[in-house]
């Protein structure tokens, strides 16, 4: 009885770490110190790294990831400023603080797959109960700085899409646990969402959330017959989309912005390659980046620029930026807005299977299973919406909440259940 007592109270003494590593890294634009980039997440990095190497199984597959990673980056440095942009000086600061990002993106992943490891029995349903509240917090603290922005003084939050992109994000939990809990509050909640990301003129989260509604329409009910899966599944998509096209011709505004011409006109640019001539604004911007970025994938042939030398490509491909974006006028790099883009341009072909093969996957799901797990049901809503309301993230590489989800997502028991199922 000693023995086992002391096991279990080693088990949670790891866990609790764990898991407030995981909230500094969530709340890294708070949790700082001071003014500083010292974030008590970066802080606690050397805790992490002896945690991890504390477990032989996460240490020695730790090592060789981010062996293997630096050692392909610093080859596509090298191919990248010598034979792609030799004109391009190297900033040696501006590349080690990128690439350390990418790391703590892996640490966090390390994280949840430690806490998976120690309690397992309990990790699907523990998990995502931590990533509702966290979610929850964040709606809560985007909703206060919506309203006053001073309420916490000298404390600014991050780029208010980002906060957007979180809310997404917990909605896909929300919505699962409304269907199987019947929870009334998750539904209240959800609604609320929606209202917060349309006062904020958070429109791609916007167009996100009502994807991920479409989408848990598509999937809900009783799937069992046949005839009910085909008509869910392929038929109730082709109504949602004849919907939305009259939306279109109905042409609404969102805050004075018409629906046509946030959605179809850049559609249109990118698949004709006809970048706008001026691109002061945010659209035209975006438009204008992922046209291009699109055309250095093919021109690199998929092999990747190095981490983070899209936003030096971009820092001199657009230099006519908008003169009140003080800020990104002032870096060395410029934000895509366009996270899996950014990733399949600074990555190259590893990152286009991964997200190819996660989306596949996704798809298959969708298509072909009748009965989902819960974690499926996640997963679908989570990736098949997630490419929408990405692209308006102002850089993910320290959107830890996001990372927290994916990994949850990679390592759960996919034919385990999160949330109880009240008939």
């Amino acid at each position: 009885m000693e023995q086992v007592y002391t096991i279990t109270r080693k088990k949670i003494i790891f866990l609790s770490i764990l898991y407030c590593v995981l909230t500094f890294s969530i709340f890294s634009d708070l949790l700082r110190f001071g003014n500083s980039v010292i974030t008590f997440f970066r802080a606690s990095l050397p805790v992490c790294i002896i945690l991890i190497f504390l477990n032989s199984y996460l240490g020695k597959r730790f090592f060789v990831l981010v062996t293997l990673f630096l050692a392909v980056s610093i080859l596509q440095y090298f191919l990248f400023y010598t034979f792609y942009r030799p004109g391009l000086n190297m900033l040696l600061g501006y590349t080690v603080k990128v690439l350390v990002l990418y790391i703590c993106i892996f640490i966090v992943f390390f994280m949840v797959k430690y806490i998976q490891l120690l309690d397992k029995e309990r990790f699907e349903r523990q998990m995502s109960k931590y990533i509702i509240i966290m979610g929850i917090i964040l709606a809560l603290f985007f909703m206060l700085f919506s309203f006053d922005n001073s309420f916490l003084g000298n404390i600014q939050l991050d780029n208010q899409n980002n906060y957007g992109c979180y809310i997404c994000a917990v909605t896909t939990f929300l919505l699962i646990k409304c269907k199987h809990e019947k929870s009334i509050i998750c539904s209240g909640l959800i609604l609320f969402f929606c209202f917060l990301l349309f006062i904020n003129d958070s429109k791609a989260a916007l167009f996100g959330v009502i994807i991920q509604i479409g989408i848990f329409f598509c999937i809900s009910g009783n799937n069992g017959k046949k005839k009910i899966f085909v008509f869910r599944r392929y038929i109730v998509p082709v109504f949602l989309i004849i919907i939305l096209l009259g939306i279109l011709i109905i042409n609404p505004s969102i805050n004075e912005y018409p629906l046509r011409s946030i959605l179809l006109e850049p559609v249109r640019r990118i698949i004709e390659n006809d970048p706008y001539s001026v691109y002061a604004s945010s659209t035209k911007y975006r438009t204008n980046t992922t046209i291009f970025a699109l055309s250095q994938i093919w021109k690199t042939g998929g092999f990747g620029v190095g981490p983070g030398n899209t936003g030096i490509l971009l820092k001199q491909e657009f230099p006519s930026l908008n003169p009140s974006y003080t800020q990104a006028l002032n870096s060395p790099s410029l934000a895509m807005h366009n996270a899996w883009l950014e990733f399949a341009l600074d990555v190259g072909i590893i990152a286009i299977a991964i997200m190819l093969m996660v989306l596949v996957y996704a798809c298959k799901l969708y298509f072909t299973k009748r009965h989902l797990s819960q974690i499926e049901e996640l997963l679908i809503l989570f990736c098949l919406s997630f490419p929408v309301w990405v692209i308006s993230a102002s850089g993910i590489y320290t959107q830890y909440y996001l990372m927290i989800i994916m990994a949850f997502l990679v390592f759960s028991d996919k034919n385990k259940e999160c949330f109880k199922i009240r008939r």
